[in-house]
């Protein structure tokens, strides 16, 4: 593998801006917050070798209108960072503005076909594949991957059947 164990993963799934973000970034490479960059600058020059680093979910922090700047001025630093490679996952079809890519895109994801949503919701669930309302609940999900998710893992706890009620009754808002 090209990158060994030199791999970093970063949920911004709870960082709500680039201080946030930072803050992450240098306790995921347990460097100093308020040198991080220069820190990461020196830890780079000296392995002398690639590292990834993952953002997932970048659009909670990116999202606000008022956060953009900030956060994207971060990221246009990190790639400038020799020797590191930035992976970025968000959702929606806005990307953060000026920062160097590779190309082409990697494409959205595409809905998933019948059988991939379903083994995809009973790998996560541990639901079985004949449980009541399971076919029904696949169905209202689209096959769009998050939401096949999101459905998985509430029907941890909670009847597909359930589910399939809830979400007659209140559509996207009983995922949040």
């Amino acid at each position: 593998m090209h990158f060994g164990d030199l791999r970093w993963f970063v949920s911004c799934e709870g960082i709500f801006n680039a201080d946030g973000l930072r803050s992450a970034l240098a306790n995921a490479f347990k460097l100093d917050e308020k040198a991080f960059l220069p820190s990461l600058r020196r830890l780079t020059s000296l392995i002398k070798s690639d590292i990834l680093l993952t953002l997932d979910n970048l659009e909670t922090p990116w999202e606000p209108k008022a956060n953009r700047p900030a956060v994207e001025e971060l990221l246009l630093q990190l790639t400038d960072v020799p020797g590191l490679s930035l992976v970025i996952t968000l959702r929606g079809a806005e990307r953060p503005f000026d920062i160097p890519r590779t190309r082409p895109f990697l494409p959205p994801l595409s809905s998933l076909d019948y059988e991939a949503s379903i083994q995809t919701f009973t790998s996560i669930s541990d639901v079985q594949e004949d449980a009541p309302g399971l076919r029904e609940l696949i169905q209202v999900t689209d096959g769009l991957p998050l939401a096949i998710t999101l459905m998985a893992t509430q029907a941890q706890y909670v009847s597909c059947e359930l589910l399939l009620s809830q979400w007659n009754n209140k559509r996207t808002a009983m995922l949040t």
